[in-house]
């Protein structure tokens, strides 16, 4: 029997189009060329495919990709004989920028998300873990009525700052040597105290961190450099895009959703205390009322009041879907 060699059609992006095959994966692919004549290089820009396969009610399902344009850019040099990268993109590069394009295109929800949970993120673990360092001092001020800070920790000067800047402490006489409740933290005391007729000060910090974690996501994330906790955000984010595109609450194996999770969760460091597991995240996610779950089928769906408050972002992620 005769073998049939067919020669690979040699072009900037079919060049570009094999390293990233091998080394990146089929979602990414060349969408543009731009021929650099004066350098005789080849700018090839590069785009995402991300399939989503939804599950309506009873047994019909459909399927969406998002495209994500511009992702990387790669850079070749040669003719059609031999090309050689000038710049090649890697995968950290291009998980960090879907993780971007991700967060453009759900900004909106990521921000009813927040605002729905203010009352429930102080009490989820991995928050209370990572947050812990602003919950002692919040705690600390309540009991004790102060905090030297030349007695904590250096690293600790940044969660002081943050928690000054949020309006929650206050330098004694403007001095940076001694943090004081602040009026706003005991007028929250106050209301709290007389409310629960309890004085349980944990639950304060709980309902203080909760507040800070809606208001000031993007300021715990990239100035103090906290990325344990966003996988709540996107674990939420991936469920409800779906949810809001379809304009219906959708079921949603935690299998699915876990595969969704992770088609957008990137970060820099990422960080987790070695209990955490995804089933955790998810149960605490329904506890705590942003999902919830049907045992008997095994499967999550939305909170009618968080997709409700959602839904005005359907135009906006259908922007970037195509259904097949």
């Amino acid at each position: 029997m005769s073998t049939i060699k067919i020669p690979m059609l040699k072009t900037p992006e079919s060049f570009v189009m094999k390293y990233v095959a091998n080394k990146i994966g089929f979602n990414v692919r060349p969408s543009k060329t731009e021929y650099n004549e004066k350098n005789n290089t080849y700018i090839v820009t590069l785009e995402a495919i991300i399939p989503s396969l939804v599950k309506l009610n009873g047994d019909a399902t459909k399927t969406f990709v998002y495209t994500f344009e511009n992702v990387a850019e790669a850079i070749v040099k040669g003719d059609k004989y031999d090309f050689d990268f000038i710049k090649r993109p890697k995968a950290p590069e291009l998980d960090i920028s879907l993780m971007k394009k991700f967060d453009n295109l759900t900004e909106g929800l990521q921000k009813e998300i927040l605002e729905f949970g203010e009352g429930s993120w102080g009490k989820l673990t991995d928050i209370r873990y990572w947050l812990n360092p602003l919950r002692s001092i919040i705690i600390r001020c309540l009991t004790k009525g102060d905090f030297k800070v030349e007695k904590a920790s250096p690293k600790y000067k940044q969660y002081f700052e943050f928690l000054h800047y949020a309006g929650w402490v206050r330098y004694e006489h403007g001095m940076k040597s001694r943090v004081m409740p602040s009026n706003k933290l005991l007028a929250y005391h106050e209301q709290y105290v007389s409310e629960s007729k309890m004085f349980e000060v944990s639950k304060i910090a709980d309902k203080v961190i909760g507040n800070l974690y809606a208001k000031h996501f993007y300021k715990i994330r990239d100035e103090l450099r906290i990325f344990g906790p966003d996988k709540y955000v996107t674990i939420n984010k991936s469920y409800y895009a779906d949810a809001v595109r379809e304009g219906e609450p959708i079921p949603m194996s935690q299998y699915r959703l876990w595969l969704k999770y992770k088609s957008y969760n990137y970060n820099p460091r990422p960080a987790t205390h070695k209990e955490f597991t995804f089933p955790n995240a998810v149960d605490e996610l329904v506890s705590n009322k942003f999902l919830q779950y049907y045992k008997n089928e095994d499967y999550v769906t939305a909170n009618p009041q968080l997709l409700e408050k959602t839904m005005p972002y359907h135009d906006e992620l259908a922007k970037t879907v195509i259904e097949i």
